[in-house]
């Protein structure tokens, strides 16, 4: 299910429209680091989803839910999970090292949402029929020392 789709079932607007090449240019330089990342971004969100996946590029708290809502079911209550720099506020580029074994979160539907590089905040989120698991460890930078609890997700079947 692409964006425009869960956008109209959701707001009866097509937001996909404000994600569109047409402006990029007249903002920022396409060969800048920025106007590449953002590229990147539009072109993420224009691909079609892979067999078994449902994906959103959320550009509001609205379309974040209703798609939300859609994975889980409408009255279902779902956890928040995120990767957090606990002794830091901006990270650093660095080698990190495993400080303890994985462990498992356990959930029968899971979906993982990742904040895009754009001209405001798009959350790029999906979930597969696949079989997924999800791990919770614990992680230090090999320069700082930093302390970093961090989310993977494996994904058991990749044959297909």
């Amino acid at each position: 299910m692409n964006d425009h789709n869960m956008e109209h079932q959701h707001h009866g607007h097509d937001e996909s429209a404000e994600l569109g090449l047409f402006t990029l240019d007249e903002l920022l330089s396409p060969d800048s680091p920025r106007g590449k990342a953002v590229q990147d971004t539009l072109e993420k969100c224009e691909l079609e989803a892979a067999q078994g996946e449902t994906k959103i590029c959320a550009t509001s708290l609205e379309s974040l839910h209703g798609f939300l809502s859609n994975a889980f079911g409408p009255k279902v209550d779902f956890k928040f999970i995120s990767t957090r720099h606990p002794t830091i506020t901006t990270p650093i580029f660095q080698n990190y090292a495993v400080l303890e074994s994985p462990r498992e979160i356990e959930s029968a539907k899971k979906v993982a949402c990742h904040p895009m590089p754009y001209l405001y905040a798009i959350y790029f989120c999906h979930f597969d029929a696949t079989e997924t698991k999800v791990f919770k460890l614990q992680l230090a930078g090999d320069i700082t020392g930093d302390k970093v609890e961090a989310l993977v997700v494996c994904h058991i079947d990749t044959s297909g």
